[in-house]
């Protein structure tokens, strides 16, 4: 899709947006919505099905650095297409040629692995069915749309997924391509009396996203344990709140010299930690975090009440090998 998506008007594109990856639950099309399609469609006329088709990755904007079908993770914010190889899908099966048929992307909570018919693909185990659909024309599964109908869907991570299906965590849905036959608005509509005979849910090409929550700082103090030289922030999101065994990576540098740095003292900075940091000169300080899957935090410390230590060493000249001793004072130094 990367070759079809920069040529389309602005427009179009904010409509795709508009569409992206958006859940939802299935519409059985009433006959007297249908008027076209036949009243008793029993089973799929063998040579007439449905076909799914195969899926490519397309053009990804973001800073995850692992988009690949074998589970890919979204920072927050990062948008990747997933683009439907025109040509592969058939809509043979439809009970109704006069609405244009489609495919989406079904959400699961584990691999699928059911296809046939829609009551035998609503019978997956792993299909997600929480939180239920509302109404009674609305059904499993839930399925995100394309406005055309092409299967090219934005797939991003806005956080809205983590709050439907995780309760504001981090969340793992699969997906695979499905053939629906027609569209009301951005849900997937099935005819047929039973509806749904001749779906197709290509399983074989169903793949993983990860939606991981925004890297925050919280809790940001410029003083730690009586010294204005050192600080401490809360840590929170990203990769380590998905994945207990991964931790942040922290970088502190003085704004007006990068090659002043500050160190970390509170040892591996994991999900919900409070980080302990000091620094030997005053300034207002860039940290940047990031955790395994280059999901970035970017903020800023003020530490310009940080006062400096100073040691002063007189000048003195020896003879080599000879023993000195020097008299060091300190001053703006705390214990």
């Amino acid at each position: 899709m990367l070759k079809r998506l920069f040529p389309i008007t602005l427009l179009m594109l904010v409509a795709t947006l508009g569409f992206s990856q958006n859940p939802q639950p299935i519409k059985i099309a009433s006959p007297s919505n249908s008027p076209n399609q036949p009243e008793s469609v029993l089973a799929c006329v063998p040579g007439f099905g449905n076909e799914a088709g195969t899926i490519s990755l397309g053009a990804f904007v973001g800073s995850s650095n692992d988009v690949d079908f074998d589970t890919m993770y979204l920072c927050f914010n990062d948008q990747i297409l997933i683009d439907h190889d025109a040509g592969t899908e058939s809509f043979a099966g439809d009970p109704d040629m006069t609405s244009p048929a489609g495919i989406g992307y079904a959400f699961y909570d584990c691999p699928p692995t059911v296809n046939g018919d829609l009551i035998t693909i609503q019978s997956d185990p792993c299909v997600t069915d929480t939180p239920l659909p509302v109404g009674g024309a609305m059904a499993l599964p839930y399925i995100a749309t394309s406005p055309d109908n092409s299967g090219d869907v934005l797939f991003e991570n806005l956080g809205f997924l983590q709050t439907l299906f995780g309760g504001g965590s981090p969340v793992l849905k699969w997906f695979a391509p499905i053939t629906y036959d027609q569209l009301n608005g951005a849900t997937a509509v099935f005819e047929g009396n039973p509806a749904g005979p001749c779906v197709d849910v290509n399983t074989d090409v169903a793949f993983a996203v990860v939606y991981l929550n925004e890297i925050t700082a919280t809790n940001i103090q410029s003083t730690f344990g009586g010294s204005n030289c050192q600080g401490s922030f809360d840590i929170a999101g990203g990769l380590p709140e998905f994945d207990a065994a991964e931790s942040y990576n922290i970088s502190i540098t003085l704004n007006s010299d990068p090659s002043i740095t500050g160190t970390v003292i509170s040892g591996t900075a994991t999900n919900g930690e409070n980080v302990k940091f000091k620094i030997t000169t005053p300034g207002l300080y860039d940290v940047v975090v990031t955790d395994g899957k280059a999901c970035p935090a970017n903020f800023q410390i003020d530490m310009t009440g940080c006062t400096a230590l100073e040691m002063i060493i007189p000048d003195l000249t020896a003879t080599p090998g000879s023993q000195i001793c020097l008299p060091v004072t300190v001053s703006n130094f705390n214990n």
